[in-house]
Protein backbone atom coordinates (compact mmCIF):
# COMPACT_ATOMS: atom_id res chain seq x y z
CA UNK A 1 0.00 0.00 0.00
CA UNK A 2 1.38 3.69 -1.02
CA UNK A 3 0.70 5.13 2.45
CA UNK A 4 2.67 2.17 4.34
CA UNK A 5 6.08 2.59 1.88
CA UNK A 6 6.49 5.23 -0.43
CA UNK A 7 3.95 8.18 1.18
CA UNK A 8 5.17 11.89 0.85
CA UNK A 9 2.92 13.32 2.71
CA UNK A 10 5.06 14.99 6.15
CA UNK A 11 3.41 13.01 8.99
CA UNK A 12 3.70 9.92 7.14
CA UNK A 13 6.79 10.44 6.09
CA UNK A 14 8.17 10.89 8.81
CA UNK A 15 6.71 7.90 10.56
CA UNK A 16 8.12 5.22 7.66
CA UNK A 17 11.43 6.70 8.53
CA UNK A 18 11.39 6.56 11.97
CA UNK A 19 10.29 2.87 11.46
CA UNK A 20 13.13 2.29 9.22
CA UNK A 21 15.68 3.84 11.78
CA UNK A 22 13.80 2.23 15.02
CA UNK A 23 14.51 -1.32 13.63
CA UNK A 24 18.30 -0.64 12.28
CA UNK A 25 18.91 0.44 15.97
CA UNK A 26 17.75 -2.67 17.77
CA UNK A 27 19.58 -4.89 14.91
CA UNK A 28 22.48 -2.76 15.59
CA UNK A 29 22.20 -3.72 19.71
CA UNK A 30 21.56 -7.06 19.10
CA UNK A 31 24.88 -7.17 16.69
CA UNK A 32 26.77 -5.62 19.51
CA UNK A 33 25.75 -8.19 21.80
CA UNK A 34 26.88 -11.00 19.84
CA UNK A 35 30.00 -13.07 18.76
CA UNK A 36 31.06 -9.87 16.18
CA UNK A 37 30.96 -6.83 18.88
CA UNK A 38 34.48 -6.45 18.55
CA UNK A 39 34.89 -5.62 15.17
CA UNK A 40 33.64 -2.48 13.18
CA UNK A 41 30.12 -1.95 12.84
CA UNK A 42 28.72 1.25 10.45
CA UNK A 43 24.65 2.02 11.28
CA UNK A 44 22.96 4.71 9.17
CA UNK A 45 20.18 5.82 11.44
CA UNK A 46 19.90 9.58 11.85
CA UNK A 47 16.66 10.10 12.35
CA UNK A 48 16.66 8.42 15.92
CA UNK A 49 19.11 9.12 18.83
CA UNK A 50 22.16 7.42 18.54
CA UNK A 51 22.78 3.85 20.59
CA UNK A 52 23.62 4.26 24.53
CA UNK A 53 25.02 0.63 24.38
CA UNK A 54 28.71 0.95 25.60
CA UNK A 55 30.33 -1.29 22.59
CA UNK A 56 28.40 1.59 19.95
CA UNK A 57 30.71 3.39 17.51
CA UNK A 58 28.45 6.38 16.23
CA UNK A 59 29.87 5.04 12.37
CA UNK A 60 27.01 5.88 10.21
CA UNK A 61 29.44 5.59 6.42
CA UNK A 62 32.11 2.72 5.76
CA UNK A 63 35.32 4.02 7.15
CA UNK A 64 37.20 5.82 4.17
CA UNK A 65 40.54 2.99 5.05
CA UNK A 66 38.06 0.54 3.86
CA UNK A 67 37.66 2.02 0.29
CA UNK A 68 39.21 1.95 -2.73
CA UNK A 69 41.45 5.49 -2.55
CA UNK A 70 39.63 8.69 -3.98
CA UNK A 71 36.29 6.16 -4.00
CA UNK A 72 33.23 8.41 -3.50
CA UNK A 73 30.68 5.07 -2.46
CA UNK A 74 27.80 5.06 -4.50
CA UNK A 75 25.33 4.45 -1.73
CA UNK A 76 25.35 4.20 1.80
CA UNK A 77 24.53 0.59 3.36
CA UNK A 78 21.83 0.59 6.24
CA UNK A 79 24.30 -1.55 7.89
CA UNK A 80 28.01 -2.93 7.43
CA UNK A 81 29.53 -5.46 9.45
CA UNK A 82 33.78 -5.44 8.60
CA UNK A 83 36.10 -7.87 9.48
CA UNK A 84 38.23 -5.46 11.12
CA UNK A 85 38.88 -5.48 15.60
CA UNK A 86 37.58 -1.95 15.94
CA UNK A 87 39.65 0.44 18.16
CA UNK A 88 40.57 4.17 18.35
CA UNK A 89 42.83 4.74 15.35
CA UNK A 90 42.63 1.80 13.11
CA UNK A 91 45.05 1.64 11.04
CA UNK A 92 43.72 0.96 7.17
CA UNK A 93 44.76 -3.24 6.38
CA UNK A 94 47.63 -3.94 4.28
CA UNK A 95 45.96 -5.61 1.15
CA UNK A 96 47.16 -9.06 2.10
CA UNK A 97 44.75 -8.19 5.37
CA UNK A 98 42.00 -7.17 3.29
CA UNK A 99 42.19 -10.37 1.41
CA UNK A 100 41.56 -12.17 4.64
CA UNK A 101 38.90 -10.89 5.96
CA UNK A 102 35.19 -9.50 4.73
CA UNK A 103 32.87 -7.05 4.96
CA UNK A 104 29.21 -7.50 5.50
CA UNK A 105 26.29 -5.36 4.09
CA UNK A 106 23.04 -5.25 5.35
CA UNK A 107 20.03 -3.33 3.88
CA UNK A 108 16.03 -2.97 5.42
CA UNK A 109 13.03 -2.94 3.92
CA UNK A 110 9.56 -2.73 4.21
CA UNK A 111 6.78 -3.80 2.08
CA UNK A 112 3.42 -5.41 1.75
CA UNK A 113 3.39 -8.67 3.36
CA UNK A 114 2.63 -10.89 0.01
CA UNK A 115 5.26 -9.15 -1.58
CA UNK A 116 8.24 -9.67 0.76
CA UNK A 117 9.58 -11.63 -1.63
CA UNK A 118 9.15 -9.52 -4.08
CA UNK A 119 10.35 -5.94 -5.67
CA UNK A 120 11.64 -4.94 -2.03
CA UNK A 121 13.64 -7.93 -1.80
CA UNK A 122 15.55 -7.18 -5.19
CA UNK A 123 16.03 -3.82 -4.26
CA UNK A 124 17.56 -4.57 -1.03
CA UNK A 125 20.12 -7.04 -2.42
CA UNK A 126 21.02 -4.88 -5.89
CA UNK A 127 21.17 -1.59 -4.51
CA UNK A 128 24.87 -1.90 -3.55
CA UNK A 129 26.06 -4.12 -5.98
CA UNK A 130 28.38 -1.16 -7.18
CA UNK A 131 29.45 -0.84 -3.97
CA UNK A 132 30.45 -4.51 -3.18
CA UNK A 133 32.13 -4.62 -6.42
CA UNK A 134 34.39 -1.66 -5.63
CA UNK A 135 35.30 -3.50 -2.14
CA UNK A 136 35.92 -6.33 -3.75
CA UNK A 137 38.29 -4.62 -6.38
CA UNK A 138 40.15 -3.35 -3.51
CA UNK A 139 40.89 -6.75 -2.36
CA UNK A 140 38.14 -7.87 0.56
CA UNK A 141 38.52 -11.42 0.22
CA UNK A 142 34.70 -11.24 0.80
CA UNK A 143 31.71 -9.09 0.43
CA UNK A 144 28.24 -9.65 0.86
CA UNK A 145 24.80 -8.75 1.06
CA UNK A 146 22.10 -9.05 3.25
CA UNK A 147 18.52 -8.29 2.56
CA UNK A 148 16.15 -7.93 5.77
CA UNK A 149 12.70 -7.38 4.21
CA UNK A 150 9.69 -6.63 7.00
CA UNK A 151 5.74 -7.06 5.93
CA UNK A 152 3.55 -3.98 6.95
CA UNK A 153 1.79 -6.32 9.24
CA UNK A 154 4.59 -8.26 10.69
CA UNK A 155 5.46 -11.07 8.13
CA UNK A 156 9.18 -11.87 8.63
CA UNK A 157 10.73 -13.95 6.02
CA UNK A 158 13.96 -16.34 6.74
CA UNK A 159 16.08 -13.98 5.41
CA UNK A 160 15.91 -11.72 8.18
CA UNK A 161 16.87 -14.84 10.60
CA UNK A 162 20.00 -15.71 7.95
CA UNK A 163 21.50 -11.87 8.01
CA UNK A 164 21.28 -11.94 12.02
CA UNK A 165 23.00 -14.60 12.02
CA UNK A 166 25.54 -13.72 9.54
CA UNK A 167 25.96 -10.54 11.86
CA UNK A 168 27.16 -12.72 14.90
CA UNK A 169 23.53 -12.60 16.77
CA UNK A 170 22.91 -15.62 18.84
CA UNK A 171 19.75 -18.16 18.09
CA UNK A 172 17.89 -16.77 21.18
CA UNK A 173 17.90 -13.33 20.37
CA UNK A 174 17.25 -13.84 16.66
CA UNK A 175 14.20 -15.40 17.75
CA UNK A 176 13.49 -12.19 20.39
CA UNK A 177 14.53 -9.14 17.66
CA UNK A 178 12.48 -11.03 14.77
CA UNK A 179 9.35 -11.31 16.72
CA UNK A 180 9.95 -7.36 17.88
CA UNK A 181 10.33 -6.30 14.40
CA UNK A 182 7.05 -8.18 13.61
CA UNK A 183 5.17 -6.45 16.21
CA UNK A 184 6.84 -2.69 15.81
CA UNK A 185 5.83 -3.19 12.05
CA UNK A 186 2.49 -3.98 12.82
CA UNK A 187 2.21 -1.18 14.97
CA UNK A 188 3.14 1.14 12.60
CA UNK A 189 1.00 0.39 10.08
CA UNK A 190 -1.80 1.59 12.69
CA UNK A 191 -0.14 4.51 13.51
CA UNK A 192 0.44 5.75 9.71
CA UNK A 193 -3.39 4.78 8.40
CA UNK A 194 -4.40 6.93 11.12
CA UNK A 195 -1.81 9.52 10.40
CA UNK A 196 -3.32 9.23 6.50
CA UNK A 197 -6.82 9.23 7.16
CA UNK A 198 -6.17 12.55 9.11
CA UNK A 199 -5.01 14.33 6.11
CA UNK A 200 -7.50 13.12 3.67
CA UNK A 201 -8.55 15.30 0.59
CA UNK A 202 -11.71 14.62 -0.99
CA UNK A 203 -12.21 12.68 -4.19
CA UNK A 204 -12.96 14.41 -7.42
CA UNK A 205 -16.70 12.62 -7.03
CA UNK A 206 -17.25 14.00 -3.79
CA UNK A 207 -16.15 17.26 -4.78
CA UNK A 208 -18.73 17.40 -7.65
CA UNK A 209 -21.50 16.37 -5.55
CA UNK A 210 -20.64 19.30 -2.68
CA UNK A 211 -20.48 21.02 -5.87
CA UNK A 212 -23.71 19.91 -7.31
CA UNK A 213 -25.86 20.25 -4.21
CA UNK A 214 -29.06 22.66 -4.68
CA UNK A 215 -28.70 25.92 -2.82
CA UNK A 216 -31.21 28.66 -1.60
CA UNK A 217 -33.17 30.42 -4.07
CA UNK A 218 -32.13 33.87 -5.05
CA UNK A 219 -34.07 36.87 -4.04
CA UNK A 220 -36.31 38.41 -1.31
CA UNK A 221 -36.44 36.58 2.18
CA UNK A 222 -40.47 35.69 3.55
CA UNK A 223 -43.10 38.83 3.46
CA UNK A 224 -43.41 40.35 6.78
CA UNK A 225 -46.42 39.08 8.87
CA UNK A 226 -49.36 41.67 8.86
CA UNK A 227 -49.81 41.55 12.30
CA UNK A 228 -46.44 42.75 12.83
CA UNK A 229 -44.53 39.99 13.92
CA UNK A 230 -41.49 38.79 12.26
CA UNK A 231 -41.66 35.15 10.25
CA UNK A 232 -40.31 32.56 11.64
CA UNK A 233 -37.03 31.74 10.33
CA UNK A 234 -33.93 28.99 10.65
CA UNK A 235 -30.87 29.73 12.40
CA UNK A 236 -27.93 29.39 10.09
CA UNK A 237 -25.74 27.08 11.87
CA UNK A 238 -29.11 24.39 13.17
CA UNK A 239 -29.91 20.95 12.15
CA UNK A 240 -32.84 21.94 9.56
CA UNK A 241 -30.34 24.23 7.71
CA UNK A 242 -27.87 21.48 7.10
CA UNK A 243 -30.59 18.79 6.49
CA UNK A 244 -32.23 16.01 8.54
CA UNK A 245 -29.21 14.71 10.12
CA UNK A 246 -26.80 16.89 12.08
CA UNK A 247 -23.14 16.26 11.07
CA UNK A 248 -20.40 13.51 12.40
CA UNK A 249 -18.36 15.06 15.30
CA UNK A 250 -14.47 15.79 13.93
CA UNK A 251 -13.51 12.16 15.50
CA UNK A 252 -15.67 10.76 13.68
CA UNK A 253 -13.19 9.50 10.94
CA UNK A 254 -11.19 7.10 13.44
CA UNK A 255 -14.52 5.23 14.44
CA UNK A 256 -16.16 5.14 11.19
CA UNK A 257 -16.56 1.73 9.88
CA UNK A 258 -14.52 1.35 6.22
CA UNK A 259 -15.55 -0.02 3.10
CA UNK A 260 -13.27 -0.96 0.22
CA UNK A 261 -14.48 0.05 -3.61
CA UNK A 262 -12.73 -0.40 -6.55
CA UNK A 263 -12.63 1.98 -9.66
CA UNK A 264 -12.59 1.50 -12.90
CA UNK A 265 -8.68 2.32 -13.01
CA UNK A 266 -7.96 -0.30 -10.76
CA UNK A 267 -7.58 2.25 -7.58
CA UNK A 268 -8.44 0.98 -4.36
CA UNK A 269 -10.84 3.69 -2.29
CA UNK A 270 -11.49 3.44 1.00
CA UNK A 271 -14.19 5.38 2.85
CA UNK A 272 -14.05 6.83 6.30
CA UNK A 273 -16.22 9.17 7.70
CA UNK A 274 -17.80 10.57 4.01
CA UNK A 275 -14.25 10.82 3.08
CA UNK A 276 -12.47 8.51 0.57
CA UNK A 277 -8.84 7.63 0.31
CA UNK A 278 -6.82 6.11 -2.55
CA UNK A 279 -4.63 3.34 -2.12
CA UNK A 280 -2.45 2.45 -4.48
Amino acid sequence: MHALNTCNQGTVLKLIKLRHDKALRKIEAAVLDGQHSHLVLTCDARNVPRSKHPLAQHLSRIPTWALPPGCNPSSVPDMCLIGVISKPGVVAPTRRQRNASWIKIVEVKYAPDLEVHGAARDQASEQHLTLAKDLRDYGWGLVEIYPVVVGNAGTMPTDGDVALQALGVSAADRLKLLSQLAVDSAKHTAEVITARLNHVPLQPSQASAHEGAPSAPDGPGPAPDPDGEQPATTAPNSVADRGAHPPDPPDAVHSAACADTHVDDGTSLVSVGGHQLALD
